[in-house]
């Protein structure tokens, strides 16, 4: 189950990381678009170990997967 989570985890910064790669924002920017405090932010990129690490909401990775989504259909 704990693998499960950290799969799960690190998926999630990745998607994160990506998305901020992707749309050239910054952890603030993307924070700003996603109405989340950075500290909010950098708490869903922290390794899945860290006492600090907080997992993303479901509707959160639905929201930055459209957002990508879009951006490509853009280009």
């Amino acid at each position: 189950m704990e693998a499960n989570r950290v799969n799960n985890d690190t998926l999630m910064q990745q998607l994160l990381l990506h998305t901020m790669d992707e749309l050239g924002l910054t952890r603030e920017q993307l924070g700003t678009r996603l109405c989340v405090a950075i500290r909010v932010l950098d708490s869903w990129l922290l390794p899945a170990d860290n006492p600090n690490a907080r997992v993303m909401p479901e509707a959160g990775k639905v929201y930055l997967r459209e957002v990508l989504e879009r951006h490509r259909k853009r280009l």
